[in-house]
């Protein structure tokens, strides 16, 4: 999948490569999906390129990918981050590009060691982890592959796949993917009790197969997927009611609907709207908030 973005100021959503914004920037995202063999431990590989426009003064990119581990080429650095549960905002100069694999959930827990808690918000190099001395031969993989671009970065990182040992459990691991798949791709999925409901499990098994294998609680995780999907719709069209809108998502009125959508993009459900689709009738209720990401 490959896409590009405006170079001004725009708001979208796209939770798989992460961009949500930018300004005096182009910037284009690709993704591959792993080989079939890998398909439990790698979401998709990925590379945002950047090219800052001439005269273009103070470029940055914002960024709010879906809450999951990443392994990242990163300059001259090879890194490692859990869910960062923020969106960045990111200075850029010149022209460039990254590389990464997103991880499946349990996936770090196996490559990395620890608990996934303990990765979240957390930013280290490869090498510092469990991974340790075999980092260093995908360190040198990788930067030698990316001169081909994102196929043959996929096939370097797969190469040195071979022989991990991923997840020690792996039924806890393919019960936290499909729990994740299916908040992912259906923005009805809300409530805990939807999960619990579903695959048959407690409440307390939900909480512990979250915290231990992704690293946040589900309740959190929830919140922050709907808004990917409030903002995927609004990219499409704006509602004529707001009200319906927070409804489907499962808030109880627009106002709430507005300060959450606020909090984690840096702009209002309006503000979004108009730059992303044809304007609103009106705006919410609550149109307060940040304007721009920081």
């Amino acid at each position: 999948m490959r896409r590009s973005f405006p170079s001004d100021t725009q708001w979208w959503t796209d939770p798989a490569l992460g961009v949500i914004g930018a300004s005096g920037v182009d910037v284009t995202a690709e993704s591959l999906r792993p080989s079939p063999q890998f398909a439990h431990v790698v979401d998709r590989f990925w590379v945002t390129r950047w090219a800052v426009r001439p005269g273009a003064l103070n470029a940055t990119v914002v960024s709010l990918r879906f809450p999951e581990p990443n392994v990242v080429l990163h300059g001259n650095r090879l890194i490692f981050h859990g869910i960062l549960r923020n969106r960045h905002t990111t200075p850029v100069a010149g022209s460039g590009a990254f590389y990464g694999a997103a991880l499946r959930p349990g996936a770090a827990v196996g490559l990395i060691g620890g608990d996934a808690a303990e990765h979240t918000d957390s930013v280290r190099l490869l090498a510092q982890t469990d991974w340790g001395l075999r980092a260093h031969r995908l360190d040198t993989d990788l930067r030698a592959a990316v001169r081909d671009g994102l196929p043959a970065f996929k096939a370097a990182f797969e190469r040195n796949l071979r022989g991990h040992r991923v997840c020690a459990d792996s039924r806890d691991r393919d019960r936290i993917g499909a729990m994740i798949d299916r908040i992912r791709n259906d923005g009805t999925i809300n409530r805990v009790t939807h999960l619990t409901d579903e695959f048959h499990l407690s409440i307390r098994t939900v909480q512990r197969l979250f915290l231990h294998q992704l690293g946040v609680n589900p309740k959190w995780l929830l919140r922050r997927s709907r808004i990917h999907h409030a903002a995927a719709r609004l990219e499409r069209n704006a509602p004529d009611k707001w009200s319906e809108l927070a409804a489907e998502f499962g808030y109880f009125d627009d106002s709430h609907f507005a300060r959450d959508f606020a909090d984690t993009l840096g702009v209002t459900p309006y503000t979004f709207a108009r730059a992303a689709a044809p304007l609103p009738k009106c705006p919410p209720s609550a149109e307060h908030g940040p304007k721009r990401a920081a």
